[in-house]
């Protein structure tokens, strides 16, 4: 199992998950101290952008950081300098009581 199945996001019914991730080696050639950070700054947009294409497709998107990022990187083939930032998990909607309880005003 690649993910964590949480009641909020059960990676393993979605039917895409994509993982963003960073070379932390090129951004500290590239931006210096603060490489780490615009990386994951750069990431953020990314998913904005993937987020923004399911929505206009019918599909939800969902971020969650419950996964191995050693397994990760080895099912890739990946090295130690590749940082998995998050998941994001593609799929339909489903309310739940917990998590999106019905509104009565």
């Amino acid at each position: 199992m690649l993910c964590d199945r949480t009641p909020a996001v059960n990676t393993a019914k979605a039917p895409a998950v994509v993982f963003l991730g960073v070379d932390r080696l090129a951004g500290d050639r590239w931006f210096g101290a603060r490489g780490y950070r615009v990386l994951h700054q750069e990431a953020g947009i990314v998913a904005q952008r993937i987020s923004v294409l399911a929505a206009a497709a019918g599909v939800s998107a969902r971020i969650t950081n419950g996964y191995d990022d050693g397994l990760v990187r080895q099912l890739i083939g990946a090295g130690p300098a590749y940082v998995p930032v998050f998941a994001l998990v593609l799929g339909r909607r489903r309310a739940t009581a917990q998590y999106e309880p019905p509104l009565t005003w």
